[in-house]
């Protein structure tokens, strides 16, 4: 039983380490989420590209319940590299009502020196809602 048990732990060892290993992580494409209220209400960020080349962002934000709707909504999208901000684009404010999603989508169509760290926030009637980031790079 011992060696059973010695010989699974080193086949998940072996699995895990060529999985971390083979598999390159996703570069520019990737997404994030932050939750401003467990589960209903939340925060995403996305990163549309390939490597270092980055063509959108999109700043989304869910209300999944009827008594919350989402106003006067804008985003903002900033990137750092070294600790310098190095892009930062905010769209206009939306006026008006949405329920349940809203995707602010911003247009990049450019590369980013690697690393470089990207966050999206979400504002509601000109407060900050959430903020979720992720990693530019090779």
């Amino acid at each position: 039983m011992v060696r059973l048990v010695v010989i699974l732990a080193a086949t998940l060892v072996a699995a895990v380490g060529s999985l971390a290993l083979g598999t390159p992580q996703a570069a520019a494409s990737s997404q994030g989420c932050t939750y401003t209220k467990f589960p209903s209400h939340y925060v995403c960020f996305n990163i549309n590209g390939s490597g270092r080349y980055v063509s959108t962002f999109a700043v989304i934000r869910g209300k999944l319940d009827w008594d919350n709707d989402i106003c006067n909504h804008k985003a903002k999208v900033v990137v750092r590299h070294r600790g310098s901000v190095i892009w930062s684009r905010t769209t206009s404010v939306r006026r008006g009502c949405q329920i349940f999603r809203v995707v602010r989508t911003i247009g990049a169509y450019r590369r980013f020196p690697s690393p470089s760290y990207a966050c999206g926030s979400f504002y509601e009637n000109g407060v900050l809602q959430d903020t979720a980031c992720n990693w530019i790079h090779d």
